[in-house]
């Protein structure tokens, strides 16, 4: 069972009269793999980077993080 590949990329912009700078909230990217361990169970580790604005509305960071994921689907 060869693993399969995982790319996504999720860009959050917010809207209202308190939007003072720009809409922009925050982008996150992930790749990673899925890997089927069984007939029932597979998994997903990715590397996900996350550039998020700050509640000062001009200022940012940068997290990365890595994500497990464990499903399970009963037949």
């Amino acid at each position: 069972m060869l693993p399969g590949l995982l790319i996504s990329d999720e860009i959050l912009i917010q809207f209202g009269q308190s939007i003072v700078y720009n809409p922009f909230s925050q982008n996150g990217f992930n790749i990673g793999i899925r890997q089927k361990v069984s007939e029932t169970i597979e998994f997903d580790l990715t590397y996900m980077n996350i550039y998020e604005q700050n509640s000062s509305g001009y200022q940012y960071e940068v997290d990365n993080t890595l994500r497990l994921f464990w499903y399970y689907t009963p037949d």
